[in-house]
This record gives C-alpha cells, sequence and structure tokens, in this order.
C-alpha cells in the first residue's frame, strides 16, 4: 500500500466497504499482527532510519531547486495512481 495514505484515508475507505469486505480487511490486519510467519521487516534504528530519510530529503530537494525533477499537482497523482486506462 502506498505509504503517502494517512491512517484516517485507510480507515474511512475500509468502512466505505461492504461488511463482508470489511472482515476481510479486518482478518488480513489481524493476521499480520498476530502471525509469526508474516515478514515485518528488519527493526531499525531510529537514529539510523532518521539520519537516512534526511539524507533522502535532501537529495529530493536538489533535485527539484536543480530542475532535474519536476512536480505536478495532487490531482494529477491521483489520476496516474487510480486511473484504470
Amino acid at each position: 500500500m502506498a505509504s503517502n495514505l494517512t491512517t484516517q484515508a485507510v480507515i474511512a475507505s475500509a468502512l466505505a466497504l461492504p461488511p463482508e469486505q470489511r472482515l476481510t480487511v479486518l482478518g488480513a490486519l489481524h493476521s499480520s499482527l498476530t502471525d509469526s510467519d508474516v515478514d515485518h521487516g528488519p527493526e531499525e534504528d531510529p537514529l539510523v532510519v532518521s539520519q537516512a530519510w534526511s539524507k533522502e530529503i535532501a537529495a529530493r530537494c536538489s533535485e527539484l531547486k536543480e530542475g532535474r525533477v519536476k512536480t505536478i499537482s495532487a490531482a494529477e497523482a491521483e489520476r496516474l495512481i487510480f486511473d484504470d486506462e
């Protein structure tokens, strides 16, 4: 799932589903918390993660400032993500 979604957006989307599909989501979430076979990823030192994100943010800001990448509107991003065409 896209990590850009907020918790509230995920909850709102789940609540909009029919009851049977909400049960499917509930089961998947429950399994992800209780099933020892589900890979939750490595535990990483928060300081290391913070430093890595700081480096990534600086690199992305440089790309924007230098004109190597262009921004798009939120509407265009949603169209690209959700458009079935």
